[in-house]
C-alpha cells in the first residue's frame, strides 16, 4: 500500500468477498477507538452497541487478550452476532441489572467501557460498572443529553472519560486487518443485495427483530 501524494487516498489490494472494502470505514473507525482505550493484556471490557463497529471492535480486541469482553446489547440476535464476534458474556440491558452483573463478573467493576450504542441511557450505567480509575471511551452519538454525576468520575472513582470521532490515521491498519484475513468480515455482513434493490435494503437494515442483522452491503 503507498499513500499517494498531495490526497488522503490508499491503494485497496484485492479483497475476498469483493464487497469487503466496504468495511474499510467502519473497522477503521473501530481501531481508533481501540487505540485510545488503551486495552492491557488481562483488562476486563465491556462493549456498548452491537453494531457493524461494535461487533467489529469485538473481533479485533479478542486479539488483544482481554480477560473478557462483555457486550451489551437490547437485541438478542444482535447478542448471538457478538458471541460469534468473541464476546465472552453478552448483556441486555432490558432484561437485567447490567451494573450488577458486570460488577460481580470483574468483582471490582470494569476495566475498560466502551460507549458505541449512541444511546444516552447507556451512559451512567457505564460510569457505574466501571472500577476506580477506570476508562470509559465514548463514541456514539447522542439524540439528547445524558445526565452525569460529576462525583462518581472525580471524588468516588477518578474516571477517565476519553471521546473518540471517526478514523484518523487508522485506514492502513483497517486495510491490512481485511487482506490478511485478521478480521472475518463474514461475521458482520448479514445481508449482500445488488444495488437495484437498494430500496429492500433500506427496509432491511431498519428491522431490528426479526433476523440477526448488522450491515447491509449493496454491491452494483
Amino acid at each position: 500500500m503507498n499513500w499517494v501524494d498531495g490526497s488522503i487516498i490508499w491503494k485497496v489490494p484485492k479483497l475476498e468477498p469483493g464487497w469487503t472494502g466496504a468495511l474499510i470505514e467502519p473497522l477503521a473507525c473501530a481501531l481508533h477507538i481501540i487505540a485510545k482505550a488503551r486495552i492491557q493484556m488481562g483488562d476486563s471490557v465491556v462493549v456498548s452497541g452491537m453494531g457493524g463497529i461494535g461487533l467489529l471492535a469485538v473481533q479485533a480486541i479478542k486479539h488483544l487478550a482481554p480477560s473478557q469482553i462483555i457486550a451489551l446489547d437490547v437485541r438478542e440476535n444482535a447478542l448471538d452476532m457478538a458471541r460469534n464476534c468473541g464476546a465472552d458474556i453478552t448483556l441486555n440491558p432490558t432484561s437485567e441489572d447490567t451494573v450488577k452483573t458486570v460488577q460481580k463478573l470483574t468483582k471490582r467493576g470494569c476495566d475498560i467501557y466502551i460507549e458505541i450504542s449512541g444511546s444516552s441511557n447507556a451512559i451512567e450505567p457505564g460510569i457505574l460498572m466501571l472500577r476506580n480509575v477506570g476508562r470509559m471511551v465514548v463514541f456514539g452519538v447522542y439524540p439528547e443529553k445524558s445526565p452525569i454525576d460529576f462525583t462518581y468520575i472525580s471524588d468516588i472513582k477518578e474516571l477517565e472519560i476519553v471521546g473518540v470521532h471517526c478514523s484518523p490515521n487508522t485506514y492502513p491498519l483497517a486495510i491490512k486487518y481485511l487482506a490478511e484475513g485478521f478480521i472475518d468480515p463474514k461475521k458482520v455482513v448479514t445481508h449482500v443485495l445488488p444495488l437495484a434493490d437498494f430500496e429492500q435494503g433500506i427496509k432491511t437494515n431498519g428491522q431490528s427483530a426479526s433476523k440477526p442483522r448488522a450491515k447491509v452491503i449493496l454491491v452494483p
